[in-house]
């Protein structure tokens, strides 16, 4: 296929906007030819809104490109969604590897669920299975959102879980490469460091990546630094993780996604025109930008840049491209829509919720109708949401999702 070299780039990166008009992302796909999105929560008024929105985002992207977009999400479940109105609420990781006791098909009917879901919206790529490992009951951004702290449960349904999605023809996309289960700073806002062995790292972070039976789609990576394999860039930027070690030695052929450059884990170690080139150097194929206009073009101009002086070849551009185009024949082109059951669909994450109650220890006791449930929350969806929903009341939010009274206390 024929594309000129700003389209080339534009299909190496995906970026987000900080509206709900679908206006304001087209202008962008038709200036700069970028060539995939990220949705979040401040994008979506409604599910009929969003839908359009992404029919006008594919217009766009075969008018200016002449190929069709990546349109992502982070749909993990529980905590970490972006969509919520008109759509079925799901059970988190964690909640799934809990009930999966019950039902060994929990995280498969999950997938299924949210891969019907997206597809029937638009949406082609979800950020999710989580495949993290929760080895340490400190770590402040994985927690509940892993499915569990044993890292054979962890690979097993997160494999599962990336079935359902695949069927539907949404990527799956295990993260955060190499593991982001083991440490105690969160990269939204710092840049972690583990100290760990590969042969330790074999064990346990790199499991669900080695699982035999089955490869995702794509892989996102972490920001997070592993001193012992590489001790100058985190595996984002890192050529010795993702080319020699993920792509060489586990013969991965997937994607190969970088996190959000915009996180401080990378916003504050290296700057952003030499972020993006050290991503594509290192055989990241996509490059996340999700917020600032003037960050996604930091990214993009210093990628121009690399390759009109050598820094990156043509054939290396190429090959990232050619592996993006290869996905896109498979996952973005249009299918015909299919009906979605949503009754049906709550019911089975309904069942699935229940089962995931577990009681840690003592004996089952009856809880009197009237009592008062407290649940805590430390933020809505992720980091990266909070500034854009910080006025918001979880309270509400809880509430009104599972039709209870509410009213929030302060700390």
């Amino acid at each position: 296929m024929n594309l000129t070299l700003e389209q080339k780039i534009g299909q190496l990166m995906i970026i987000g906007w900080q509206s709900e008009k679908y206006q304001d992302i087209v202008e962008l796909l038709e200036k700069y030819h970028f060539g995939n999105v990220i949705l979040f929560t401040r994008n979506i008024k409604s599910f009929s809104q969003i839908k359009t929105a992404i029919e006008k985002i594919q217009e766009a992207a075969l008018k200016y490109n002449g190929v069709p977009a990546f349109i992502s999400v982070d749909q993990e479940g529980g905590n970490i969604r972006r969509i919520y109105e008109d759509i079925t609420h799901i059970p988190g990781h964690m909640a799934i590897g809990a009930a999966s006791n019950f039902d060994q098909n929990a995280a498969y009917k999950i997938g299924k669920i949210v891969g019907q879901e997206l597809k029937h919206l638009g949406v082609n790529c979800n950020f999710a299975p989580v495949a993290d490992v929760n080895s340490n009951q400190k770590n402040p951004i994985i927690g509940i959102r892993a499915f569990s702290d044993d890292p054979e449960v962890v690979s097993n349904l997160a494999s599962e879980y990336a079935k359902g999605l695949d069927e539907h023809k949404v990527i799956a996309t295990y993260k955060h490469f190499i593991g982001h289960g083991n440490v105690t700073i969160d990269s939204h806002l710092d840049l972690p460091h583990l100290n760990t062995s590969y042969q330790d790292l074999e064990k346990c972070e790199l499991v669900p990546y080695m699982n035999p039976h089955f490869k995702p789609a794509a892989i996102m990576t972490a920001h997070i630094l592993y001193n012992q394999i590489d001790d100058r860039f985190p595996a984002t930027l890192s050529r010795k993780i993702i080319h020699e070690t993920l792509r060489e030695k586990m013969n991965f052929k997937g994607l190969v996604i970088g996190d959000c450059l915009e996180m401080d884990a990378i916003s504050r170690a290296f700057a952003l025109e030499e972020a993006g080139v050290f991503a594509l150097k290192a055989t990241v194929d996509l490059v996340l930008v999700s917020h600032t206009f003037g960050r996604q073009m930091k990214v993009r101009n210093g990628i121009i840049k690399a390759v009109k002086e050598g820094e990156i070849s043509l054939q290396e551009l190429d090959e990232r491209v050619e592996n993006v185009l290869r996905h896109k024949k498979i996952y973005a082109k249009t299918l015909t829509e299919e009906t979605v059951d949503f009754k049906k669909n709550a019911q089975i994450a309904k069942e699935i919720s229940l089962n995931s109650v577990t009681l840690a220890h003592g004996e089952p006791f009856p809880l009197d109708e009237n009592a008062v449930v407290i649940g805590v929350t430390n933020y809505l969806s992720s980091t990266a949401e909070d500034k854009n929903i910080e006025n918001m009341d979880i309270a509400k939010i809880i509430g009104e999702e599972f039709n209870i009274p509410y009213r929030s206390i302060d700390n």
